[in-house]
């Protein structure tokens, strides 16, 4: 079997592969005749594109991105809520700016039109 034949045949292993014993995962790699598979991509390294599918057919890669998401998402959050808190009781303040800044956080998106959600 060529590295690329066993590349795709890498895909029939179940998406909780990495959470397997060690046992189980090389019964399963056994039974798939790719024991001898380097993990490489198709034509040597694995490509950005084949890396995307190969981590995105796992649960064990999905979760990971999750938990990044979750954290780059929570930090987003926290600044601004440092933010709403140093504006504090001054003139400057508005609830609607400090609401659209939180979104804006939370979605990951720049919050720095005022102009679009300010209302006299």
């Amino acid at each position: 079997m060529t590295q690329a034949e066993m590349f795709l045949a890498s895909f029939m292993r179940p998406s909780s592969y990495f959470e397997l014993s060690a046992e189980s995962q090389w019964a399963t790699d056994k039974s798939l005749g790719i024991l001898d598979w380097d993990g490489g991509g198709a034509n040597g390294p694995m490509t950005p594109e084949e890396k995307e599918r190969f981590e995105s057919h796992y649960d064990y890669f999905k979760k990971k991105r999750a938990a990044k998401e979750t954290k780059d998402r929570n930090a987003r959050f926290k600044a601004t809520l440092e933010m709403i808190a140093e504006l504090g009781d001054d003139e400057e303040y508005d609830g609607v700016w400090a609401a659209y800044q939180a979104k804006c956080a939370l979605e990951g998106v720049p919050g720095d039109n005022y102009e679009s959600v300010h209302r006299d």
